[in-house]
């Protein structure tokens, strides 16, 4: 199954990284490590996107050895380990941090399943 990225000058500047899928792949798994953040500052985060089709069906998760990892979807959720959505025809920013200050940085896994 595919799924397609969205285009848009608007997403050319973006920060935010973009999942690319394998071809044929309906899903993803990045892994990754959030920075420490001892201050509580909101610069230590990963952030992604991804575009979907309308109708299709969205599943986020993300886990990490302490669960100290979570993620906001823009405009649609905030602070969940997992989250699963029937989506619009756009495009996703979603950002990844840790849940509570820490002067460590923080190892997940990301999934990310568009059927």
């Amino acid at each position: 199954m595919s799924f397609g990225l969205q285009s848009s000058i608007a997403e050319a500047a973006s920060p935010c990284r973009a999942i690319q899928f394998k071809p044929g792949a309906s899903s993803a798994t990045l892994q990754g490590t959030v920075p420490a953040d001892p201050s509580g500052s909101a610069e230590n985060i990963e952030c992604f996107r991804f575009g979907t089709r309308k109708g299709q069906r969205v599943r986020i998760s993300v886990r990490s050895p302490r669960q100290q990892v979570a993620f906001t979807i823009k405009e649609l959720v905030d602070n969940r380990e997992q989250y699963e959505f029937t989506s619009e025809k756009r495009t996703y920013e979603f950002s990844v941090y840790q849940t509570m200050r820490s002067a460590t940085s923080a190892p997940y896994t990301l999934t990310l399943s568009i059927q």
